[in-house]
């Protein structure tokens, strides 16, 4: 089972796109999701997802790189999204008929 931040980091990385930075990730969980959490807390859940799989990446320098150094890029696996599947089914699941929130599709 994923933790909240983790499930909105995947959802912002799927949404950011595949070579996504941990800043824009980071952006969108803050700005979409009105939810304020570090940088610093992102990156490290960024790197615990890297460990268990859920997400890749590479290195890659890219047009706003500083000083043409590589930035490490992040892409959600099938592992990923099969987790946060399970994730988003649960929750559904356990919010039918409770009124609190309109269905969603996953």
């Amino acid at each position: 089972m994923l933790g909240k931040l983790e499930e909105l980091i995947l959802i912002g990385a799927i949404c950011s796109g595949d070579g996504s930075s941990a800043a824009d990730i980071h952006g969108i969980v803050c700005d979409r999701a009105g939810v304020e959490k570090s940088f610093g807390a992102v990156w490290t859940t960024l790197s615990r997802m890297e460990d268990k799989k859920y997400l890749r990446t590479e290195m890659k320098v890219t047009q706003g790189s500083r000083r043409g150094k590589p930035r490490k890029l992040f892409t959600v696996t099938g592992l990923g999204r099969t987790a946060l599947n399970e994730n988003l089914s649960a929750t559904q699941s356990l919010l039918q008929g409770t009124g609190l929130v309109g269905e969603f599709a996953i």
